[in-house]
């Protein structure tokens, strides 16, 4: 007799299986936003490090600033450049949103070659230093974005979930209410939390929910 192979299709999703892998989102979004602030706060001291080194050397060699001939230890000059050259950096992060370069190349076009080469040198060495703060900034930010979205029903954004993978097509957003209980404040929230992760998103005309490619992947659903 010939063999016949019998194929079964995907496991049927439910809140309960798809939950797991919503916590294990959260705790990984968490730790990886925190990993990148803590290293951006490591990065942010590279500039106050080279300059507070520079102006130790200046005074171990001059003997002392001059006052009682006073020399101050390394940490101290480091200590004492970060208070002024941090908020500094932080203040250029926030007004130029990352796009310092960007800025100066496009201001100095049409100056000469001598103005144009020092200003464009001179904002890639702060563009450098501007990583830190960059990273800080960044992993701060989606940290309070996570945060905004800790009263959300990780029960039913489980649940929504399941039933887009379930379907494998997008859904109209009223199939997916239905799943709410006709909580609005509730559903809305767990939506927008799915959308924060990047897991679901909704048609330009709010009638219609699919789940992202990206998400997928995370979950393990790709």
């Amino acid at each position: 007799m010939p063999t016949v192979t019998r194929y079964q299709g995907a496991p049927r999703q439910t809140a309960e299986t798809v939950l797991p892998k919503i916590k294990a989102l959260d705790s990984s979004f968490r730790g990886r936003w925190f990993a990148l602030l803590f290293l951006g706060a490591l990065v942010s001291m590279i500039g106050p490090v080279i300059f507070g080194t520079a102006m130790w050397i200046r005074e171990y060699r001059a003997g002392g600033l001059g006052i009682g001939d006073v020399q101050h230890s390394w940490l101290w000059h480091v200590a004492m450049v970060s208070v002024w050259f941090l908020p500094i950096l932080f203040l250029i992060e926030w007004m130029t949103r990352g796009k310092l370069l960007e800025n100066t190349v496009e201001g100095v076009s049409g100056m000469g070659r001598f103005v144009t080469g020092r200003l464009v040198a001179g904002a890639f060495f702060v563009e450098m230093c501007l990583w830190g703060p960059r990273m800080v900034t960044g992993g701060v930010r989606q940290q309070i974005g996570l945060s905004r979205h800790r009263h959300a029903d990780r029960t039913l954004a489980a649940a929504m979930v399941a039933e887009l993978v379930n379907r494998g097509d997008g859904l109209p957003i009223g199939e997916l209410y239905a799943l709410a209980n006709n909580r609005d404040d509730v559903f809305g929230d767990a939506l927008a939390y799915l959308m924060f992760h990047e897991i679901a998103d909704v048609s330009k005309s709010g009638d219609r929910v699919w789940l992202c490619s990206d998400g997928k992947k995370a979950l393990g659903f790709a």
